[in-house]
């Protein structure tokens, strides 16, 4: 459960608030939408005495970045690398939608000196673990589905949640991301492994599922109804256990698995950043410096 820091003044209520709805109309996930650190930045802030936006400095950042640094955890160690990193991350985004409405001129991040961000743990898949989890999931048609959409297309869990019978164009081989992160469609053209696949799943497989709630969704639960992103990360852990994959392997490590792939095989980099859907090709460079270990 992530512990929502919420201000007491209106002001700082209302400001996350329409923040927060603003990010999930943008596609954020709900998790970064929450701005848990916004939140906490803001409490103290009140604490302080400064209780609109504009009173905000460059110093209160630079305090605010050495108290995260010696705050503890709720385990009781310290505040980890990544937490911090998301925390700021957290007020980038809080004070980027103060300056596209106007509340306040320029950020109070610009010049400060942001702790390095960690280096990258995410372990990546080989393509022997990735054959393992298509050969253990290879007589439930469903949760190869959900391989092809996570690997084959490289999407986003929140992405696969979102999916609609109407976005597999089975008769040109495309799939239509209509709401990826910050609201960016994108065309992911099938393999012809993967199109076979997921015509297989929707067009001899998914009326098992079916019933009457189960409306556009692509990825059905057990109830019918559209299969949500915290069981699509439950039965690939399940997967991977059952194929005795030794790593713990995510819905995001797949998403790097196969972009790492692409690239190993000599696919452009432009071409991997459009698969992916990212806005900045700096974003995808960072797939070349993840390597996977060799079973």
């Amino acid at each position: 459960m992530i512990k929502r820091y919420q201000p007491k003044t209106v002001y700082y209520n209302e400001l996350l608030r329409s923040c927060r709805a603003e990010l999930l109309l943008l596609g954020y996930a709900k998790a970064t939408a929450l701005l848990s650190g916004a939140g906490e930045f803001l409490q103290r802030m009140e604490e302080g005495g400064k209780l609109t936006l504009d009173q905000v400095e460059r110093e209160d950042i630079e305090q605010h970045l050495v108290y995260l640094q010696t705050r503890p955890s709720r385990t009781g160690g310290a505040l980890s690398g990544y937490t911090i990193q998301g925390y700021v991350f957290s007020l980038r985004l809080l004070f980027d939608y103060a300056e596209r409405h106007g509340l306040r001129g320029g950020s109070p991040l610009a010049g400060v000196r942001l702790p390095p961000p960690p280096k990258s743990e995410r372990y990546v898949a080989t393509r022997a673990e990735v054959d393992a989890l298509y050969l253990t999931a290879k007589d439930d048609t469903r949760l190869t589905a959900l391989l092809h959409l996570l690997y084959g297309c490289g999407l986003r869990r929140m992405e696969a949640e979102r999916l609609n019978v109407a976005d597999v164009d089975h008769r040109s081989a495309l799939l239509y991301v209509r709401r990826g992160k910050g609201r960016k469609r994108r065309v992911i053209p099938l393999s012809e492994r993967v199109a076979e696949g997921l015509k297989y799943y929707q067009k001899r497989e998914r009326w098992r599922w079916v019933n009457d709630l189960s409306g556009k969704a692509y990825l059905l639960n057990d109830r019918g109804r559209r299969m949500l992103g915290g069981t699509i990360s439950k039965r690939l852990a399940e997967l991977v256990r059952e194929a005795k994959v030794s790593k713990q392997i995510t819905p995001h490590g797949l998403r790097h698995a196969v972009a790492t792939h692409l690239l190993e095989r000599g696919m452009e980099l432009e071409r991997v950043r459009y698969f992916l859907g990212h806005a900045h090709l700096e974003t995808t460079q960072l797939y070349t410096r993840v390597k996977t270990e060799e079973l």
